[in-house]
């Protein structure tokens, strides 16, 4: 989907990588950037559909090795450092005095990190299915005790019943991820996509197929789980404290990628400057209706307060 492109191109940011950097609908409308997931996980233009591209200049930005930036998967230089400070220069490139914030799963992280870290340059941040990046985090997800106990014959499949915990099971997929064997390569990243698809969207049929965007979206993510997140938890104790800007979260209710009790649990020390609605009944993705629905409804919510000066409703 390319209709209301306004530009499109790639910025250098250093240490061999370039950012696929889109902005789409009203050049002198309230920008917003959107921060995809994943990580790895690249934009897609089809969630454009959100916005009013009337009111909105919609900035789409391929985190480092992901979607269309190059090099594609590459996990050199590529830690919450480096992607908060491409932020950082992409508003600058861009000449904007301060945006909006909008992202889900891994992209909700980045932006409430963002936010925190550069508290004068956000108006608001909106954010769904955020993950807490901790070393908890890593073993709710891909440890024996954690969703894999509510979809163990899935977690079976995921982990090719390997029993050596979870250290040796990451490093088992970098080693098929990264090696020359290409049935191994591609088997190790089916396993990888499905199990991620089993948590986002339960039951959801996966088309699934072994591209370029795909190995490179697993690349990434196994970097980010190897290393713990970088000490996410700790950036985000620290950083989040610094919150001055109002930051909406939507978390489903049956969110099995991170659980509305072990959300609640982590943003309580700074529930000043965040509020958080539980979406009832609804998973992790944006594929799922009723987290589409409510995130699209707070858009409206948004435009209506910062665009056409009318009272706040809280969509939350």
């Amino acid at each position: 989907m390319m209709t209301n492109i306004v530009s499109r191109e790639w910025l250098a940011v250093g240490d061999g990588h370039m950012l696929h950097l889109a902005r789409y609908g009203n050049p002198n409308g309230k920008p917003v950037l959107w921060l995809h997931g994943g990580p790895g996980s690249g934009c897609l233009p089809s969630d454009i559909s959100l916005w009013d591209l009337s009111v909105w200049q919609v900035i789409m930005l391929d985190q480092r090795g992901s979607g269309l930036s190059t090099p594609s998967g590459c996990v050199d230089e590529n830690d919450f450092d480096c992607l908060l400070a491409d932020i950082e220069r992409v508003r600058c490139h861009l000449g904007l005095e301060q945006w909006y914030i909008a992202g889900g799963s891994f992209g909700a992280t980045l932006g409430l990190l963002y936010a925190g870290q550069y508290p004068g340059r956000v108006l608001h941040a909106l954010l769904w299915g955020v993950f807490i990046p901790s070393a908890a985090g890593v073993n709710w997800l891909y440890g024996e005790h954690g969703a894999a106990l509510l979809f163990p014959d899935a977690y079976h499949r995921f982990s090719g019943k390997l029993q050596s915990g979870l250290s040796e099971l990451l490093a088992s997929f970098g080693r098929d991820l990264h090696g020359k064997d290409s049935g191994r390569r591609d088997e190790a990243l089916r396993r990888w996509i499905s199990w991620e698809a089993e948590l986002s969207m339960p039951g959801n049929r996966l088309h699934w197929e072994p591209t370029g965007r795909t190995l490179a979206m697993a690349a990434i993510q196994l970097h980010y789980a190897r290393h713990h997140y970088f000490d996410g938890l700790s950036r985000w104790q620290s950083t989040l404290g610094n919150l001055k800007v109002r930051c909406d979260i939507l978390q489903g209710e049956s969110d099995w990628v991170c659980p509305a009790t072990l959300l609640k649990r982590g943003l309580a020390p700074f529930s000043a400057s965040l509020t958080l609605r539980v979406v009832p009944a609804s998973h992790h993705s944006l594929a799922d209706h009723r987290m589409y629905a409510a995130v699209k409804a707070a858009i409206e919510q948004l435009a209506t307060k910062h665009v056409a000066g009318a009272g706040w409703r809280d969509p939350l």
